[in-house]
């Protein structure tokens, strides 16, 4: 089925990343919300309790920070920061719509 081979390969592409499953469930969060113009706030995305603790989604979004994939910047009144994927993501993205 093609579904499995699009599995296998994102799972193959995933494993090379180094990241996470948590890292890469909250980059999907960012994308999306971000992609429908609601980007989320740092404050928005630490209690996604659907994809697991603050704490742990805390050390998720530092690793994305770190790696590249995840920007934030202050939009409204400078206390609020919201996040963004970068264009590293974005490539990832495409990489993934070429795989289905």
């Amino acid at each position: 089925m093609k579904y499995f081979d699009f599995l296998q390969k994102k799972h193959a592409l995933d494993a090379r990343l180094g990241f996470e499953k948590i890292d890469l469930q909250l980059l999907e969060a960012i994308a999306i919300a971000a992609h429908k113009d609601e980007p989320l706030s740092v404050t928005e995305a630490m209690v996604l309790r659907q994809l697991a603790s603050p704490a742990t989604i805390h050390r998720g979004l530092d690793r994305l920070l770190a790696s590249g994939m995840v920007k934030h910047k202050n939009v409204e009144d400078n206390r609020t920061k919201r996040l963004f994927p970068t264009a590293m993501a974005k490539k990832y993205f495409r990489l993934l719509e070429k795989l289905l």
